[in-house]
C-alpha cells in the first residue's frame, strides 16, 4: 500500500541495489560484492538513523524494503540485541499514526 503512495521510488535500480547492499563496516571481504560500491553503507549507523528518523513515511517504506528485499539487512536486525529500539519506534508512529487518522475522521464525519 505504501509503495503505491511512492511510486518515484519504485525505480528498478533503486530496488536492485536494496536487495544487493552489504554492510561496508563489518570488515568481512567475502559478502562484499565484486564491483566496486558507489557508496559504503553501515547497517549500525543506518539502524540507528531509520530509529531516528522513523516518524516520516519514506523511512518507514525504506525500512520496509530492507527488511522484506535484503537478507543481509534482515539478519543484521535480528542478531541485534537492542532490536527493542527499533520496535518501539515503530509502535510510537503507529500509535501517532492510528491516532491522527482516527481524529481526522472523527471531525470528517462529526462523530
Amino acid at each position: 500500500m505504501v509503495s503505491l503512495n511512492y511510486k518515484k521510488y519504485d525505480d528498478y535500480h533503486f530496488s536492485e541495489r536494496i536487495k544487493t547492499e552489504r554492510d561496508f563496516s563489518s570488515g568481512s571481504e567475502s559478502d562484499q560484492p565484486t564491483e566496486a560500491p558507489s557508496f559504503k553503507l553501515s547497517y549500525a549507523k543506518l539502524f540507528d538513523t531509520i530509529c531516528e528518523q522513523i516518524h516520516s513515511d519514506e523511512t518507514t517504506l525504506l525500512l520496509y524494503m530492507l527488511v522484506h528485499r535484503n537478507s543481509s539487512f534482515k539478519s543484521y536486525i535480528m542478531a541485534r540485541s537492542d532490536i527493542e529500539h527499533l520496535a518501539s519506534s515503530l509502535i510510537m508512529f503507529s500509535f501517532h499514526l492510528i491516532c491522527t487518522v482516527t481524529l481526522r475522521e472523527s471531525i470528517i464525519f462529526n462523530v
